[in-house]
């Protein structure tokens, strides 16, 4: 499975970490090329890009970790594998996840999930792959999703550490998070 994450901050960087050694090709976009030379000269992405236009149509899974700002332009800029699957890792779900779901073809998939890790600190120098061991990890389906989609995504995160799995509407996340902040 090609997997290519988009956004190597501190949550980005963090999730091509705990993908390695996992099998899968990952794949890295970010527009400082600094932090794409690093990834690449540690082993944790085969390739890095500026933007998506070359490895997007190849990903079977796309991670956006970006600005929530932000996701809304990059699905629009981007063409999609067909069949493949879109996922992100902002902490606000309501706000936008049947509006990307509307934005992209229907045979294109969007689970929007939110991992319950990260660190204060911002960029890539501050990721680890240690940061979602045991952590939590919810999943926001939308009424479009299928249950296979949601399959991948939870074995996914457990290949990457992640204890607990909860999955819950994106309006019931925003309600736990609100809560909890």
């Amino acid at each position: 499975m090609i997997i290519t994450v988009v956004g190597l901050g501190v949550v980005g960087g963090s999730y091509v970490k705990a993908l390695h050694g996992l099998g899968y090709d990952v794949y890295g976009i970010d527009t400082n090329i600094q932090t794409l030379n690093k990834a690449k000269e540690e082993g944790y992405i085969l390739e890095g890009y500026r933007d998506g236009k070359e490895i997007i149509p190849k990903s079977d899974l796309t991670i956006i970790s970006l600005y929530p700002s932000l996701i809304e332009a990059f699905i629009e800029e981007n063409q999609f594998k067909p069949g493949s699957l879109i996922t992100d890792a902002v902490g606000v779900k309501s706000y936008f996840v049947e509006k990307i779901a509307a934005k992209l073809p229907d045979n294109v998939e969007f689970l929007s999930g939110h991992p319950m890790a990260g660190r204060e600190k911002k960029g890539y120098q501050y990721s680890s792959s240690d940061v979602f061991k045991g952590a939590n990890y919810i999943i926001t389906p939308h009424a479009g999703n299928s249950k296979e989609a949601i399959l991948i995504l939870e074995k996914l995160v457990r290949q990457m550490g992640f204890k607990n799995i909860k999955v819950v509407s994106p309006q019931q996340h925003d309600e736990i998070i609100a809560f909890t902040s």
